[in-house]
């Protein structure tokens, strides 16, 4: 009986080579799918891009996913130091035209980045700018003219296709309000060595953008630090540790440069940007004891002699909510410091107005009252801050420390006034209703 002929197994690398697609992509797609080609490679890359925090597939296509695969395809060297790219160009190297080969070769301009849309035209074409670069692309895809509208910050992979340049459908949004903080992350990647044309610069692009969506890396870390934060000055020297790789890792996450924003009080330019875009991220996000964003980011204002910055913060929080006191009183006394004595009194009037049976405002406006000269209307607005002390302590004993109310007793005494003839305050029907 004859023996049958062994033949040899084909290894990967070997494997016969699929036909083009009319898709320059989609070409270097199935070369590297099919076969199995790269799978040795594919795992190790994946954790080189995302670190631990590798993304599930739970439905549809995470454009991250699609980021990984381009960046992969284009700019990460195999064991041999050649791309994914330049392998195939290798393996299919006589067997295109020159057209094709001349196509396929430009694909290694292709660009990464992080582009702010600057045009629209329906059906023909967007008009991106490279954050990064400066340089403007025309893109010529009906369908994204479907998609993005002017404004939109995306993070895109666009390649220079005979017809001009296309996306591919590595493209994902950014917050558009992180656009003043993007250029300086990219200079920062720059200085690292990581910035454009290093193998590193897509998966940090990515790992910040994910970040700005609360993708975070290490959520047991961020725990501890919040305790931490929560603990005092003794427990902050540790959280800064546990910060500092997260936001080298999560460079646009809201709640770490949150916190690090508040554990950095000695530079307050720091603290500054750093609440800044917390804030352009999650404005709504709230520190441990429910206080916003813009509570701490005035005062760093102020510290900094940056008042017109910090009295628009005061406005927008009282506009955010007309039921913040602080805002108002803690404007008013900026105010006053800047001897802008006409709009603080404004501003006390209109406290005053807000939080009727409060003895606070009047005692503030009575001092405004006071320096000026005008003796007779702080006794008034004294005598009023006392009946409604008095009132708010027999309602509620100890909720006014005992100095404060020796401190307002001194004041009327000071403009010639009598506490022994302060009358019983009356408060109205909304203070029983609950207003």
């Amino acid at each position: 009986m004859p023996k049958s002929k062994r033949t040899r197994p084909i290894r990967p690398t070997e494997a016969p080579l699929p036909p083009l697609s009319k898709d320059y992509n989609q070409s270097l797609i199935a070369f590297a799918l099919e076969s199995g080609r790269f799978n040795v490679e594919t795992e190790k890359s994946k954790r080189q891009f995302w670190g631990a925090n590798i993304p599930q597939l739970t439905q549809g296509i995470d454009p991250s996913m699609v980021f990984w695969a381009d960046w992969f395809m284009y700019c990460r060297p195999l064991k041999t130091g050649l791309t994914p790219l330049q392998t195939f160009l290798s393996a299919y190297q006589g067997r295109l035209t020159p057209e094709e080969a001349a196509a396929y070769r430009k694909l290694e301009q292709s660009v990464f980045g992080v582009f702010q849309v600057n045009q629209v035209q329906r059906d023909q074409s967007v008009t991106i700018r490279d954050l990064s670069s400066e340089q403007v692309y025309e893109v010529t895809e009906r369908r994204a003219t479907h998609q993005l509208q002017v404004g939109f910050i995306i993070s895109a992979h666009i390649l220079p296709l005979p017809e001009g340049w296309r996306f591919t459908g590595a493209l994902a949004p950014w917050p558009s309000k992180l656009k003043e903080f993007i250029p300086g992350y990219i200079n920062e990647l720059d200085q690292r060595g990581s910035g454009p044309g290093n193998v590193r610069y897509v998966p940090a692009l990515e790992r910040a953008r994910r970040s700005a969506y609360l993708q975070t890396s290490n959520p047991r870390h961020l725990e501890q630090v919040i305790a931490l934060y929560q603990r005092g000055r003794n427990g902050w020297a540790r959280a800064l540790e546990l910060l500092r790789p997260m936001l080298e890792q999560e460079p646009f996450n809201p709640i770490v440069n949150f916190y690090f924003g508040l554990l950095a009080p000695h530079d307050l330019e720091e603290m500054e940007r750093r609440l800044c875009l917390a804030q352009s991220v999650a404005p709504d996000l709230t520190g441990p004891r429910g206080e916003s964003i813009d509570s701490h980011l005035v005062l760093t204002l102020e510290s900094q002699h940056k008042y017109d910055q910090a009295i628009a913060i005061y406005r927008r929080m009282i506009q955010h909510d007309p039921d913040d006191s602080d805002a108002y009183f803690n404007q008013a006394q900026l105010l006053t410091r800047l001897e802008r004595g006409d709009e603080a009194e404004g501003l006390y009037r209109q406290a005053i107005r807000r939080f009727h049976d409060d003895h606070w405002g009047h005692y503030c406006l009575g001092t405004l009252l006071q320096k000026r000269g005008q003796e007779n209307e702080a006794r008034e607005q004294y005598g009023l801050a006392l009946q409604k002390a008095y009132w708010q302590l027999h309602q509620w004993p100890d909720c006014i420390d005992d100095e404060i109310v020796r401190e307002m007793e001194g004041a009327l005494r000071s403009v010639g006034g009598d506490i022994s003839n302060v009358p019983p305050y009356k408060p109205g029907i909304w203070t029983w209703l609950g207003r």
